[in-house]
């Protein structure tokens, strides 16, 4: 089963998106935090990340850096999630991976439909 870590730091926004990708037959994990997520991906692998970059401990930019550094995690696809509009300051590594909130629960589906095998 294809499993999707969502690292949001919205009880409210973290639920509906694991609600709707359990309903489409993926298996979400959920973090509220940087480091709990961090902590999540090295202990489950799973195949795509959504992260927040505004988050409480650790920020979107610093779970990514943390698991660029780890081998079993280096290659999981990271997407950004972001109530900002001005996007010229993001890193070009995450240029084409950043779904703008408030998003529709559709659009993310497309997008997260993508990196399925």
């Amino acid at each position: 089963m294809f499993t999707i870590l969502i690292i949001e730091d919205s009880d409210y926004l973290r639920a509906d998106i694991a609600e709707v990708l359990l309903l489409e037959g993926f298996n979400p994990l959920q973090a509220e935090d940087g480091l709990k997520g961090v902590d999540l991906a090295r202990e489950h692998h799973p195949d795509l990340i959504l992260c927040d970059i505004n988050l409480p401990l650790l920020n979107g930019f610093g779970v990514a850096e943390a698991l660029k550094g780890n081998v079993d995690t280096e290659n999981i696809p990271f997407l950004l999630m972001t109530a900002a509009t001005d996007l010229k300051s993001l890193p070009k590594e995450f240029d084409g991976r950043v779904l703008i909130k408030p998003f529709e629960l559709s659009a993310l589906l497309k997008i997260v439909k993508q990196y399925i095998p």
